[in-house]
């Protein structure tokens, strides 16, 4: 019996051997984990308290503290002294070119201003590369403003003719319902100040794919022609391209862009004489105006007779009532002989683009 029992006794220390090196086992291994823990600690509060990167802490000191003023610090002094008459700022476009920094500034009259109440003004600062002397010029005030093309706001500042000058595009409006009520202006950048260059109701495109951008310029001389409408006036797109430092009438060399207008004229068509009533001697005024401006757009090509013959026979057909023929006939003798026929002698081919300071056409 002693025996066995001494047995019982012995099997359970060995099992309570075991037991202790298995614990020791992972005490050992939660130190260890804990240990590299705590080196981890000890190396992230080490770059936690190393020296701050300078730049770093002015970088994350502007992020959090913006500048109120979007306007650039150098040019703050010169609009400053334009605000104190008054006026507000209503937007801006810079440009940095290698001569140095544009700003473009559209003005707010307050409406304490009289006769110029609402209108807004435009000026030009610029900055000279290395210089911190601000020049501005004063271009022009209207009820409208605005930076690039109708089309293309965004074209402000660029070189549009690719004759390495730069060139700066606004366009404006004075609030009348007329095609001249609204033009493009674009102005040089090349010499001591800006330079107009053309200012008509236009817009602008690369057509012949050379990366010089064309005018389109808006023929207006019909606009209040006879007793047309407004929305049935005749009238045509006149071409300019860039030729030898100046935009030329492109005439004939435009014939590819031309031909593609009478063709949208001539789309047109079908509508215009499904309206013709011989009840309402007015209803064929668009199909007049489709007419003329076909003939109008022949002669920007020189095809006189060719576009002689098209407008005859147009102008005969379609009239169902006696006082259309009449009328008609009148203008058929106006546009092949009287002033209308003068008119469409100009702009010959290389023709300049009439200058900013003539009088309307």
């Amino acid at each position: 019996m002693l025996r066995k029992n001494e047995e019982f006794t012995r099997t359970p220390s060995a099992a309570v051997r075991r037991f202790g090196v298995q614990v020791l086992v992972a005490f050992a291994i939660t130190i260890g984990a804990f240990g590299v823990v705590c080196a981890q600690a000890r190396q992230q509060n080490t770059m936690e308290e190393s020296t701050p990167d300078p730049s770093l802490e002015k970088a994350r000191a502007d992020a959090r503290v913006p500048d109120p003023d979007p306007i650039p610090a150098a040019f703050r002094p010169a609009i400053a002294a334009f605000e104190r008459k008054g006026l507000g700022v209503s937007a801006f476009s810079e440009y940095r070119a290698v001569a140095g920094r544009y700003l473009a500034v559209i003005f707010q009259y307050p409406e304490a201003a009289g006769d110029r109440a609402g209108m807004k003004s435009l000026k030009l600062y610029f900055q000279r590369a290395g210089s911190s002397v601000v020049s501005s010029s004063e271009l022009f005030d209207e009820m409208s403003i605005g930076f690039g093309t109708y089309e293309e706001p965004d074209l402000a500042f660029a070189d549009i003719n690719k004759d390495g000058v730069l060139e700066f595009v606004v366009s404006a409006a004075n609030g009348g319902n007329c095609w001249a009520c609204s033009n493009v202006r674009i102005y040089a950048l090349g010499g001591p100040a800006p330079r107009l260059l053309v200012a008509e109701p236009m817009t602008l495109r690369d057509l012949n794919g050379d990366g010089t951008l064309e005018l389109l310029v808006g023929d207006a001389r019909w606009e209040s022609y006879d007793d047309f409408s407004h929305a049935s006036a005749p009238g045509g797109t006149m071409v300019y391209e860039w030729r030898e430092g100046k935009y030329v009438f492109a005439g004939a060399d435009a014939k590819g862009f031309y031909d593609k207008e009478i063709d949208r004229y001539r789309g047109e068509l079908a509508e215009a004489i499904a309206m013709i009533n011989a009840a309402d001697d007015a209803s064929d005024e668009r199909y007049l105006g489709l007419a003329l401006s076909i003939y109008i757009v022949r002669c920007y090509t020189g095809e006189f007779e060719k576009g002689e013959e098209e407008l005859r026979r147009m102008l005969v057909d379609n009239a169902p009532s006696g006082e259309m023929r009449v009328k008609r006939a009148r203008i058929l003798d106006d546009f092949l002989a009287g002033e209308s026929a003068r008119w469409l002698r100009e702009p010959r081919q290389g023709d300049p683009v009439p200058l900013p300071t003539a009088k309307p056409r």
